[in-house]
Protein backbone atom coordinates (compact mmCIF):
# COMPACT_ATOMS: atom_id res chain seq x y z
CA UNK A 1 0.00 0.00 0.00
CA UNK A 2 2.94 2.27 1.15
CA UNK A 3 4.58 1.90 -2.41
CA UNK A 4 1.12 2.85 -4.59
CA UNK A 5 0.70 5.69 -2.47
CA UNK A 6 4.40 6.97 -2.89
CA UNK A 7 4.56 5.98 -6.85
CA UNK A 8 1.25 7.38 -7.40
CA UNK A 9 2.45 10.83 -6.00
CA UNK A 10 6.04 10.57 -7.92
CA UNK A 11 3.79 9.79 -11.42
CA UNK A 12 1.75 13.15 -10.22
CA UNK A 13 4.94 15.16 -9.10
CA UNK A 14 6.94 14.39 -12.04
CA UNK A 15 4.02 14.33 -15.06
CA UNK A 16 3.01 17.47 -12.90
CA UNK A 17 6.24 19.58 -13.05
CA UNK A 18 7.29 18.44 -16.54
CA UNK A 19 3.86 20.08 -18.07
CA UNK A 20 4.31 23.14 -15.63
CA UNK A 21 7.50 23.80 -17.06
CA UNK A 22 6.82 22.56 -20.85
CA UNK A 23 3.92 24.85 -20.68
CA UNK A 24 5.56 27.53 -19.10
CA UNK A 25 8.99 27.96 -20.66
CA UNK A 26 8.76 25.65 -23.85
CA UNK A 27 11.77 24.36 -23.35
CA UNK A 28 11.24 20.54 -23.43
CA UNK A 29 14.74 19.67 -22.24
CA UNK A 30 14.13 22.03 -19.16
CA UNK A 31 11.43 20.32 -18.18
CA UNK A 32 12.84 16.74 -18.57
CA UNK A 33 15.98 17.85 -16.73
CA UNK A 34 13.67 19.24 -13.59
CA UNK A 35 10.71 16.66 -13.60
CA UNK A 36 13.83 13.83 -13.22
CA UNK A 37 15.53 16.05 -10.42
CA UNK A 38 11.86 16.44 -8.32
CA UNK A 39 11.80 12.92 -9.00
CA UNK A 40 15.15 11.82 -7.51
CA UNK A 41 14.51 14.67 -4.92
CA UNK A 42 11.40 13.14 -3.72
CA UNK A 43 12.52 9.58 -3.75
CA UNK A 44 15.97 10.89 -1.29
CA UNK A 45 13.49 12.52 1.20
CA UNK A 46 11.36 8.73 1.24
CA UNK A 47 14.34 6.63 1.41
CA UNK A 48 15.48 8.89 4.28
CA UNK A 49 11.96 8.76 5.98
CA UNK A 50 12.23 5.32 6.15
CA UNK A 51 15.65 5.46 8.19
CA UNK A 52 14.93 5.47 11.86
CA UNK A 53 16.37 9.22 11.96
CA UNK A 54 12.86 11.20 12.00
CA UNK A 55 11.74 9.19 14.97
CA UNK A 56 15.42 9.11 16.91
CA UNK A 57 15.20 12.84 15.91
CA UNK A 58 12.06 13.12 17.36
CA UNK A 59 12.80 11.65 20.37
CA UNK A 60 15.98 13.44 20.96
CA UNK A 61 13.94 16.27 20.65
CA UNK A 62 11.46 15.23 23.93
CA UNK A 63 14.42 14.87 25.67
CA UNK A 64 15.57 10.73 25.49
CA UNK A 65 18.82 9.90 25.23
CA UNK A 66 18.80 7.81 21.82
CA UNK A 67 21.25 7.32 19.16
CA UNK A 68 20.38 8.93 15.80
CA UNK A 69 21.28 6.04 13.74
CA UNK A 70 24.12 5.92 11.67
CA UNK A 71 24.43 9.31 9.83
CA UNK A 72 27.27 8.97 7.78
CA UNK A 73 25.88 6.37 5.59
CA UNK A 74 22.57 7.93 5.69
CA UNK A 75 24.49 11.23 4.52
CA UNK A 76 26.82 9.94 2.02
CA UNK A 77 23.87 8.32 0.15
CA UNK A 78 22.28 11.30 0.07
CA UNK A 79 25.83 13.26 -1.34
CA UNK A 80 26.39 10.88 -3.47
CA UNK A 81 23.01 10.92 -5.22
CA UNK A 82 23.14 14.92 -5.07
CA UNK A 83 26.43 14.53 -7.07
CA UNK A 84 25.27 12.32 -9.18
CA UNK A 85 22.05 14.29 -10.10
CA UNK A 86 24.26 17.36 -10.44
CA UNK A 87 26.43 15.39 -12.97
CA UNK A 88 23.22 14.60 -14.93
CA UNK A 89 21.89 17.55 -15.45
CA UNK A 90 25.07 20.22 -15.33
CA UNK A 91 27.49 17.91 -17.56
CA UNK A 92 27.58 18.44 -21.24
CA UNK A 93 28.07 14.77 -22.21
CA UNK A 94 25.23 13.86 -19.87
CA UNK A 95 22.75 16.92 -21.28
CA UNK A 96 23.49 15.69 -24.93
CA UNK A 97 23.00 11.80 -24.12
CA UNK A 98 19.65 12.98 -22.59
CA UNK A 99 18.51 15.68 -24.04
CA UNK A 100 18.34 17.56 -20.38
CA UNK A 101 19.76 21.20 -20.12
CA UNK A 102 21.34 22.91 -17.08
CA UNK A 103 19.55 24.46 -14.43
CA UNK A 104 20.00 27.27 -12.65
CA UNK A 105 20.21 27.89 -9.17
CA UNK A 106 16.42 28.98 -9.04
CA UNK A 107 15.40 26.21 -11.01
CA UNK A 108 17.40 23.33 -8.27
CA UNK A 109 15.65 25.48 -5.67
CA UNK A 110 12.36 25.09 -7.10
CA UNK A 111 12.80 21.09 -7.77
CA UNK A 112 13.37 20.48 -3.90
CA UNK A 113 10.44 22.77 -2.83
CA UNK A 114 8.12 20.81 -5.21
CA UNK A 115 9.74 17.40 -3.50
CA UNK A 116 9.32 18.33 0.29
CA UNK A 117 5.43 17.53 0.34
CA UNK A 118 6.97 13.98 -0.09
CA UNK A 119 8.39 13.99 3.59
CA UNK A 120 5.22 15.14 4.43
CA UNK A 121 3.32 11.64 2.78
CA UNK A 122 6.42 9.30 3.20
CA UNK A 123 6.14 10.29 7.34
CA UNK A 124 2.02 9.53 7.08
CA UNK A 125 2.51 6.54 4.85
CA UNK A 126 5.18 5.03 7.15
CA UNK A 127 2.53 4.91 10.09
CA UNK A 128 0.41 2.25 8.15
CA UNK A 129 1.53 -1.45 9.59
CA UNK A 130 3.86 -3.25 7.34
CA UNK A 131 1.34 -6.10 6.60
CA UNK A 132 -2.04 -3.85 6.72
CA UNK A 133 -4.62 -5.44 4.07
CA UNK A 134 -8.08 -3.83 3.40
CA UNK A 135 -11.04 -5.28 4.37
CA UNK A 136 -12.78 -7.89 2.04
CA UNK A 137 -16.09 -6.98 0.91
CA UNK A 138 -18.66 -9.07 1.32
CA UNK A 139 -21.95 -8.79 -0.63
CA UNK A 140 -25.04 -10.74 0.93
CA UNK A 141 -26.14 -13.78 -1.03
CA UNK A 142 -22.35 -13.63 -3.08
CA UNK A 143 -20.68 -17.31 -3.07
Amino acid sequence: MRIALISTLNLIFIFGVFAWIRDSSGDLALARTMAIQTLVTGLVIYLFSLSQFWSSLMARLRGRQVVLGNVSRIGFGILAAFLLQVMFSQWRVMNLLFETTPMTANQWLACFGLATPMLLVALLANRWPVNWVPPQRTFPGAG
